[in-house]
């Protein structure tokens, strides 16, 4: 019975900081120029620059709130990842 206790207690923690975690990102993708169209993606590289980290920063927080993920998704969090190791 006690792993069953802490993992509710992980997702009760995790359901109530989602909110603010996803109502930023939600925020940042908004204000992001999401409509662009690929063309302009390729002749901007601030913006790029820009919409990789909100990719990754997506990735990384969502992982945080969801957990594991799989498929596409698993493959950025460790372009992320990859990327914060570089940065620092």
């Amino acid at each position: 019975m006690q792993p069953l206790i802490v993992t509710e207690t992980v997702r009760v923690t995790a359901s109530v900081a989602s909110p603010s975690i996803l109502q930023s990102l939600a925020s940042r993708w908004k204000a992001s120029n999401g409509g662009a169209k690929r063309a302009d993606l390729v002749l901007d590289a601030s913006e790029q620059d820009n919409m990789t980290q909100l990719i990754y920063d997506t990735e990384v927080q969502t992982a945080a709130v969801c957990g594991a993920p799989t498929g596409d998704d698993a493959l950025l969090l460790s372009l992320a990842n990859s990327s914060r190791a570089k940065d620092r």
